[in-house]
């Protein structure tokens, strides 16, 4: 699992990013998208306004 400064780095790399798989339970193959890791991430209006414009 990515630590929290991690999460937000690669958040900042990339908007698509917010769809990366992240394996939590290995032997369950579980995994969650890094969007539901960091809910509400503030950056994501940067990304909405440059679109916008």
């Amino acid at each position: 699992m990515p630590c929290g400064a991690c999460r937000e780095f690669l958040m900042q790399l990339n908007i698509k990013n917010k769809d990366m798989e992240i394996m939590v339970d290995y032997d369950k193959r579980q995994t969650v998208r890094l969007e539901e890791l960091v809910p509400n991430w503030w950056g994501m209006v940067r990304y909405d306004d440059a679109e916008s414009n």
